[in-house]
């Protein structure tokens, strides 16, 4: 099975930027917390890397030069207190304006979906063609992995409700496989996401993507009982909302709006655990189980 992850705020890594890891910080938090929960369903850390190929959608580099820049700024010129929340919310803020299409330029959108895109080819190729998908996008990386989904099914599926923003310089990137335009679409995960607030824009408050994909009965005909897409949220988080209240197409399409304890300590009570869902044991527990669940029925045991 192929896992595509996608990032929110706040997770550029210096040491992933220059070399020196070989994952960004919030893939290995997330990979060491599904192994220890893969470990208590009996399956070995070996057998976890033989079942699954997780890789990132990395794309802070596309928006945190200008970000860190602002923020130098503020700092050097203005006397402001609650520094943390403030460079959180400074990071949220920007990164959902600049990733925003706008009659004055996309570039910033494009840029990030060529992540998306090849990402996929990167599955694509370690995972198989047709491989199940399962995509994890976390707070603004849901947003991402949602417009990213619906572009896709614009492009090449019976989307006729969605306009593809999709422009050549994505096309180019997007290979032939059916994983790759998303018709092996099997489990989708928004973690701290505001895309409630994104619907907004709709009246009514829209239609979501088709889930599970339309084609995966053509590829995968023994999932579509076990396919979800479970919305996971921390009560305390004030950028993550619940999806299933939006409307009834929501309510069809998402199966649970699942409200954990996110982050450590001193974190898990006020806001700043936005960033603790890739450690969180109950949010580990419900993905590796479906994956497992998932992995089972493709392969037999």
């Amino acid at each position: 099975m192929a896992i595509a992850v996608v990032h929110g705020i706040g997770a550029g890594d210096p040491d992933y930027n220059s070399g020196k890891a070989d994952q960004p910080e919030f893939i290995r938090s997330l990979q060491n917390n599904l192994i220890d929960r893969f470990s208590k369903l009996g399956i070995s850390d070996k057998e976890y890397h033989q079942r699954f190929v997780m890789a990132p959608v990395y794309w802070a580099t596309v928006l945190e030069g200008n970000q860190q820049d602002l923020w130098a700024r503020f700092q050097r010129q203005s006397a402001m207190n609650w520094d943390r929340i403030r460079e959180f919310m400074v990071s949220f803020v920007s990164d959902a304006i600049a990733y925003q299409v706008s009659p004055r330029g996309r570039h910033s959108y494009h840029a990030i979906h060529r992540f998306c895109a090849q990402t996929l080819h990167t599955l694509a190729q370690k995972a198989g063609p047709k491989a199940p998908l399962c995509v994890i996008g976390h707070s603004l990386g849901s947003i991402v992995s949602y417009n990213y989904l619906l572009d896709l099914q614009a492009e090449f599926g019976n989307n006729t409700e969605a306009e593809s923003l999709f422009r050549e310089s994505v096309l180019r990137q997007v290979g032939n496989s059916p994983l790759e335009r998303g018709e092996t679409l099997s489990l989708y995960y928004t973690l701290g996401s505001p895309l409630a607030l994104w619907t907004l824009r709709d009246r009514d408050g829209g239609l979501p993507i088709q889930f599970p994909a339309p084609h995966l009965t053509e590829h995968y005909p023994q999932l579509n009982s076990a396919t979800e897409w479970v919305n996971v949220y921390d009560s305390d988080d004030v950028i993550a909302y619940p999806l299933r209240p939006i409307n009834s197409a929501f309510q069809r399409a998402v199966k649970e709006d699942l409200n954990v304890n996110a982050g450590e300590v001193w974190e898990s009570w006020n806001p700043l655990s936005h960033n603790g869902y890739w450690k969180d044991p109950e949010t580990g527990d419900r993905i590796a189980r479906s994956l497992l669940n998932l992995s089972r029925l493709i392969n037999g045991r």
